[in-house]
């Protein structure tokens, strides 16, 4: 009975339980000239608990494997799109501070002292833009039916992933491109979809 139960409750169930494709936030294309090199860092990953922001361990939700997974997933999508991608080398001297500032080349706008790096760094890898992403995770309470009261509810957990296309000689620090793509629960790298989402937040890369 209780079986039967918990299959209507499924068919009965509001879209919000069951995993929605992710939702693109800008509809702005942005064409790379064929001749210009991309500069990709690291991706960026924070995990915060969904009520207080307090920080949590990535390890504790495969944030490792989703790194390597987004990072795997966005070189190969931009190649097979034809754009040239150099991944960042941490050991070169100078790509590697811009892997220590990718927290600070997310925000709105480059800071000032960060602007001189990006552009000697581009400049002797022979790129044009640099590429920084970020996968920031919302950690909440898990999706239930409760079989004696008929009650369901789905994850409260999100994820947003983040891309922004810097252009080192803007005037201004503003990224040329921004992009963000949500997955309304915990991203889980090996699905269809989170390959789904990678491929949204690139898709108007051209």
């Amino acid at each position: 009975m209780k079986q039967f139960l918990y299959l209507l409750c499924l068919l009965l169930a509001p879209t919000s339980f069951y995993a929605q494709s992710p939702v693109v936030s800008s509809k702005i294309t942005f064409s790379v000239p064929r001749d210009s090199g991309v500069l990709l860092l690291p991706v960026f990953l924070q995990y915060e608990d969904i009520y207080t922001d307090a920080p949590l361990n990535p390890a504790l939700h495969k944030g490792q494997e989703t790194g390597d997974v987004f990072d795997s997933l966005t070189q190969r999508y931009l190649r097979q799109h034809g754009i040239r991608l150099l991944p960042a080398n941490p050991a070169d001297s100078l790509q590697g501070k811009l892997v220590g500032a990718v927290k600070n080349l997310l925000r709105p706008m480059v800071p000032s002292n960060i602007r001189p790096v990006l552009t000697a760094a581009t400049k002797a890898a022979g790129c044009h833009y640099v590429l920084v992403c970020a996968v920031r995770v919302k950690v909440g309470p898990g999706g239930y039916w409760d079989p004696n009261s008929g009650a369901i509810a789905s994850s409260s957990s999100y994820a947003r992933l983040h891309a922004a296309l810097i252009d080192p000689n803007s005037t201004d620090g503003k990224p040329r491109w921004i992009q963000d793509v949500e997955i309304r629960k915990l991203p889980r790298p090996q699905t269809a979809l989170f390959a789904e989402a990678v491929q949204m937040l690139f898709q108007l890369l051209k």
